[in-house]
């Protein structure tokens, strides 16, 4: 786009994408520096690559045909969910990755452009590569910090389920030697337990009901008595043996 890229194409782009977007706070800061950043930083490299093998803008073209579609798709499929979820989780630490995003925005944008484009300043060339690959290191440390957090807070998040459901469960067993061993084990539950017709609780998830089974089996081979129950929010088992 050469010298004036920023004023016709960025300036215009991040007006009318702040206009359009839903939440205007250091997300977007983020998400448009990062798309921007990523923008420039192809084409930075792609034209320094052509320069350096003099192709005349062949390899430029190639590699831009090829990457920028590459990286999209790349984008979409490995970064759009869990950044959606990170989005929404975590709270804190935003701010300083709009910082760090937008200072990479704009040392790439005035190292290709002022106060010429880079490629008629052969002497800033190898700045430009130790630049680009400082960028790519910074996204990167950015996207594993985030990640990392997103770990965290759904180890958390699983951590807080199975404590409230530790909290809210409970186990009563009961027991009798005569005339017959009896046991009944009654457990909490909370939703639906679908029986079959013989009333043998049904899994709804392949997988399970593995130790209603062996239950059965064990029951039926010592001809023992055996009966689910489900009401009032406990589940029973009782068996005579």
């Amino acid at each position: 786009m050469g010298q004036y890229g920023v004023m016709i194409a960025s300036v215009p782009t991040l007006l009318f994408f702040f206009a359009m977007s839903k939440h205007r706070n250091a997300q977007f800061v983020i998400a448009f520096c990062f798309s921007d950043t990523v923008c420039i930083w192809i084409e930075m490299a792609s034209a320094l690559i052509d320069h350096a093998v003099g192709s005349g803008g062949v390899v430029t073209f190639i590699l831009r045909l090829i990457s920028i579609p590459l990286l999209e798709y790349a984008v979409y499929r490995w970064l759009r969910k869990p950044y959606l979820e990170i989005s929404h989780l975590v709270r804190r630490g935003w701010l300083l990755f709009a910082a760090l995003t937008g200072v990479c925005y704009l040392i790439l944008v005035l190292l290709s452009v002022y106060p010429t484009i880079i490629l008629d300043r052969p002497q800033d060339i190898p700045l430009a590569v130790v630049v680009l690959i400082l960028i790519a290191l910074v996204y990167a440390t950015i996207f594993l910090v985030l990640f990392e957090q997103l770990h965290n807070l759904k180890a958390q998040e699983r951590q807080r389920i199975l404590e409230a459901q530790a909290d809210q469960r409970h186990i009563i067993c009961k027991s009798v030697i005569h005339p017959r061993f009896m046991i009944e084990i009654s457990n909490s539950y909370a939703g639906e337990v679908t029986f079959d017709q013989w009333g043998v609780p049904v899994a709804d998830k392949p997988g399970h009901g593995i130790g209603t089974r062996s239950i059965v089996a064990f029951a039926e081979k010592h001809n023992a008595l055996y009966r689910f129950q489900a009401e009032n929010g406990w589940f029973k088992l009782q068996i005579a043996v």
